[in-house]
Formats: C-alpha cells, sequence, structure tokens
C-alpha cells in the first residue's frame, strides 16, 4: 500500500511538474513573441519616422532649389535692367514703315484703303547702340484697329460649331455603334446558337441510338439466355431421365 501510494504520488508530481514545465514553456514562447512583435512594431515605426524625415528633407531641398533659381533669375534681370540704366539705355523710336493696305473688316464687312504705320521701339542708348529688345507697334489713320483682329463672333462661332460638331459626332458614332454592336452580336449569336444546338442535338441523338440499340441487343441475348437456360436445362434433365428409365 506504501509503495502504491508512494508510486501514484511521484507519478502526480511527474504529471504537474511536465504540465507545469510545459506552461513555462508555452509562456515564455509566448513572452518571446511578443517582445519580437514588439521590437518589430519599434523598428517599424522608427522606420517610417525616418522615412518621412528623409522625404520632408527632400522636399524641403526641392523648394529651397526652386526657390533659389528664381531668385537668381530675378537678380539677373535686376542687373541687367540696373546696366542698361547705367549705360544710359531707353527706349527710343528705332524703326518706322508705312505700308498701303486694303483690308476687309471682319466686323462690318467693308472694305478699307489706307496706310498702315508700323512703329519699332527699342532700347538704345547715347551712342546710338541699340541693345537688341524690340517692340513693333501698327496702326493706322484710315483703316480702324479692329479691323486688324479677327471677329470674335464669327471666330467663337466657328469654334462653338467645330467643338459642337465633333462632340455631336462622337456622340451620335458611340451610340450607333453600340446599338450596332449590340445587334449584330444578339443576331449571330442566336445563329450561332441555334446551329450549334441543332448540330449537338442530332450528334447527341445519334450517338445515343446508336448505342441504345447496341446496349439493347447485348442485353436482350443475356436476357434470352437467362430465361432460356432453366427451361432447357429442365427439359434436357427430364429428357435424360427418361432415358435412363428406358421410357
Amino acid at each position: 500500500v506504501i509503495l502504491s501510494v508512494a508510486a501514484a504520488g511521484l507519478i502526480s508530481f511527474g504529471v504537474v511538474s511536465a504540465t507545469k514545465a510545459r506552461h513555462e514553456r508555452k509562456l515564455k514562447e509566448l513572452e518571446n513573441e511578443y517582445k519580437k512583435k514588439t521590437d518589430d512594431e519599434i523598428a517599424a515605426n522608427e522606420q517610417a519616422i525616418a522615412d518621412l524625415k528623409r522625404q520632408h528633407q527632400q522636399n524641403l531641398d526641392n523648394t529651397n532649389a526652386a526657390w533659389a533659381a528664381k531668385t537668381a533669375e530675378l537678380e539677373k534681370l535686376f542687373a541687367d535692367r540696373a546696366a542698361l540704366r547705367d549705360g544710359g539705355y531707353t527706349w527710343q523710336i528705332c524703326k518706322v514703315q508705312n505700308t498701303p493696305k486694303t483690308v476687309t473688316c471682319p466686323y462690318d464687312k467693308k472694305t478699307y484703303v489706307g496706310q498702315e504705320t508700323c512703329t519699332s521701339y527699342c532700347l538704345k542708348n547715347t551712342a546710338g547702340i541699340e541693345f537688341g529688345v524690340q517692340q513693333l507697334i501698327c496702326s493706322s489713320a484710315q483703316i480702324p484697329w479692329e479691323c486688324f483682329k479677327p471677329n470674335a463672333y464669327d471666330t467663337g462661332y466657328g469654334a462653338g460649331g467645330t467643338k459642337g460638331y465633333n462632340d455631336g459626332y462622337d456622340y451620335g458614332y458611340n451610340q450607333n455603334y453600340t446599338a450596332a454592336y449590340n445587334s449584330a452580336y444578339q443576331q449571330y449569336y442566336n445563329i450561332a446558337y441555334n446551329r450549334g444546338y441543332s448540330t449537338g442535338y442530332q450528334h447527341g441523338y445519334d450517338r445515343g441510338y446508336s448505342d441504345g440499340l447496341s446496349a439493347g441487343r447485348y442485353d436482350g441475348y443475356n436476357d434470352g439466355y437467362d430465361d432460356g437456360y432453366p427451361i432447357g436445362y429442365s427439359a434436357g434433365y427430364t429428357y435424360g431421365q427418361q432415358v435412363a428409365a428406358g421410357g
């Protein structure tokens, strides 16, 4: 009894110890897994922050570079203007050209005949040296200035008509194309479906009929054999008995 109790105690202690060891091992694994996840999350967060800082610095560098380029451009412009002022350059009339003109005015549809004067202004200093920047201004005392410009109504009407035509054409084309495509698709789908159905039905019917006929003949032979065998056996047995008895 004492040995039995001792043995039972040892077994119980072993089971408890093993269970405790498994529990501790599992707990350790969970702790390690949690720690690993925590470390991974911390590393991912640090990486994300580093990426944001790097992107922010890149954006800042790009902005600074763009502003530096604009500043340099403005500084050069101011320096050129200062040099022109210091060199005595001013806007002056450098060239005048008179040209006979006959213009059909797009506004009132009248024809005007006159002279157009084109004046070329440029930057020139007191020594007569031109800077190379010129501006041309043309006018006429006999021809209204608006006659040299396109009629806004005609231009807008033409542009609107072209855009409206293009939009209407595209819309009509798409609508009719879609309708024609759907109609043709449905028509040929029905034709192909009916043709395939008829062909498949005929092939299936012929094949099934042939297989059924062959199976029926085979089954009929077996049925006849099974039905005739006991009858023939019985008749033969009876005839044998009669012969044996001398009948």
